[in-house]
């Protein structure tokens, strides 16, 4: 979503890099290595602060681990593995490459006379139905109305946007019931039994 929107802003520039000279393959290669410098960046930053993020959750419930388990009084050991490091690597270098070729493409095939002329952020054809319910106005105001007709105006950016937000509320939905459910096994693992 980040390289679809990024490429769709810059495609002037792109124009004006093939109206210069520039051949597909070079604007391929062009938004391929951004890809690559951003990956090189990120990854570290991100490996690197996950673990620190980790460690420092792990130093703050040393507490409670050391009373939910009698043999350990340090608390839990962090254990970062080379393994898992390198998988995680190779994994986020994949998805930062194949997120950015598809926009890449699309940036390779921009004829610079439309590009510098921006003629197909004009959408020809039948006219767009860009009427909203006198409702969306009364709920959301002036601007909810605006973003509803610009959300009409470009399908493929609503339904990525829609579907990066699904994911987005799934993930925290499934973590947040992941906690849930670790908790509540933990209160019945440790309360107290009435037996003889």
């Amino acid at each position: 979503n980040a390289f679809a929107i990024s490429i769709g802003e810059r495609k002037k520039q792109f124009g004006m890099f093939a109206s210069v000279g520039a051949t597909s393959a070079q604007i391929r290669r062009i938004v391929l290595t951004e890809a690559g410098v951003i990956a090189a960046i990120g990854i570290p930053l991100g490996i690197l602060g996950a673990i620190a993020g980790v460690a420092i959750l792990v130093k703050l419930t040393q507490g409670i681990v050391s009373q939910l388990i009698l043999d350990a009084e340090q608390g839990m050991p962090l254990v970062v593995s080379p393994l898992v490091i390198g998988l995680t690597v190779l994994f986020s270098a994949a998805t930062t490459l194949l997120s950015a070729w598809i926009p890449a493409r699309r940036a390779a095939r921009v004829s610079p006379i439309d590009a510098i002329r921006q003629s197909g952020d004009i959408q020809e054809g039948k006219p767009l139905n860009l009427r909203t319910s006198p409702l969306i106005r009364r709920v959301f105001g002036f601007e909810g109305e605006l973003a509803l007709k610009s959300l009409k105006r470009d399908r493929k950016k609503y339904l990525t946007t829609v579907l990066s937000l699904m994911i987005s509320i799934i993930l925290f939905v499934a973590f947040n019931a992941l906690m849930l459910y670790t908790n509540t096994t933990q209160n019945l693992a440790v309360k107290a039994m009435d037996y003889d």
